[in-house]
């Protein structure tokens, strides 16, 4: 059987899978030579049926990643929904932490992922009408790290935690894999995000978001470890880790464009080789912290 794997978002990447084994993939970066493409895949898809020598009638199904809108590097939070967090975070952080909100706000976003897609692109593709499903994103992250990490081989009770900016409400996962399957134990969603605040700084310090942090790691060993330690200090003002060191939590009453606002009033004078060592260790201690935490708790 043979199933296409699609992310038409952040990074656009389409694959093939073929009786169960990825046997090629690409990027529309690759063909568009445009960074970090986030335009639906057209190009990629194509390369994918000409070098398999396929036609569309051979491909059985298409599974997408995420099931609602993904956040794009040029818009890291000009959308209106973000706007709207931003508010709540600064006058009503429960409301914008709640679980109940943000699944609302998805399933919304999921009911509307049809119509959003690109279907002229999959018509000339010759995809119209075909069986497509659309998967959530951090069961996409955590099946990319399992399947390919060998333990599904050893048939092992397997412990799989998923953390990133942001993909359908949530920043991360954790999950149990074991003969009875898939359970996901914990979920933590995106107001609550480690990832996001590091965003936040890599564009505070006037690089692109979703996409230079890599910079910044690459600039926080050359910096002086007490000046990091201090401005650590600072962001743990921001997210933390919870006490129980299971999960991770926004306690700065500040999202998005006003997160930004907050770092920069906060970190102001200090150097940015610095801030950039204070976000990474600080992110270093917090996820260990959640791994270790998970580690005891299963």
């Amino acid at each position: 059987m043979k199933i296409l794997g699609i992310n038409d978002g952040y990074q656009a990447t389409a694959a093939l899978l073929e009786d169960g084994r990825v046997t090629r993939m690409a990027s529309e970066e690759r063909f568009t030579r445009r960074k970090n493409d986030s335009r639906f895949p057209a190009r990629a898809l194509r390369w994918l049926l000409d070098d398999a020598d396929l036609r569309p009638d051979d491909v059985a199904a298409l599974a997408f990643a995420t099931r609602s809108a993904t956040i794009v590097p040029d818009r890291p939070f000009g959308t209106r929904r973000h706007q709207l967090f931003a508010l709540l975070a600064r006058y009503a952080p429960g409301l914008a932490g709640s679980d109940r909100l943000i699944r609302f706000g998805v399933e919304r976003l999921a009911r509307t992922r049809e119509r959003r897609l690109d279907h002229a692109a999959l018509r000339d593709l010759g995809f119209a009408g075909r069986p497509r499903t659309f998967y959530d994103h951090h069961r996409c992250h955590a099946a990319a790290a399992y399947y390919a990490s060998g333990f599904a081989e050893r048939h092992a009770r397997t412990l799989v935690i998923t953390y990133d900016g942001s993909g359908d409400g949530l920043c991360a996962s954790i999950s149990v894999v074991d003969s009875g399957g898939w359970r996901r134990l914990h979920a933590i969603n995106s107001y609550h995000s480690l990832g996001l605040l590091y965003s936040r700084v890599t564009l505070l310090l006037g690089m692109k978001p979703l996409e230079d942090e890599y910079k910044v790691m690459g600039m926080a060993p050359y910096a002086d470890p007490k000046r990091g330690a201090a401005v650590r200090d600072i962001l743990r003002g921001y997210v933390r880790l919870t006490d129980d060191g299971l999960s991770t939590i926004n306690v700065s009453r500040s999202w998005g464009a006003s997160m930004v606002a907050k770092l920069a009033h906060d970190l102001r004078g200090q150097r940015f080789d610095w801030i950039a060592r204070g976000v990474q260790v600080h992110f270093e201690e917090v996820m260990l912290g959640l791994v270790l935490g998970w580690v005891r708790q299963t």
